[in-house]
C-alpha cells in the first residue's frame, strides 16, 4: 500500500512528465475499425 508521502511524490512525477496527446485517436480508431473486420474475415474484404 502506497504511503500518502509516496502517493504525493508519485503524482508529482507524473505532472513533470506528462505530456498531451492531440491528433492521434481518430487516425488510430479508424486503423482499428479497419483491422479487426480484416482480421475476423481472415483476408482483404471487397
Amino acid at each position: 500500500m502506497l504511503t500518502p508521502e509516496l502517493m504525493d511524490a508519485y503524482c508529482k512525477r507524473l505532472e513533470q512528465e506528462r505530456i498531451p496527446a492531440t491528433g492521434c485517436t481518430e487516425p488510430i480508431a479508424i486503423a482499428y475499425a479497419a483491422a479487426v473486420p480484416r482480421d475476423m474475415l481472415g483476408e482483404i474484404p471487397e
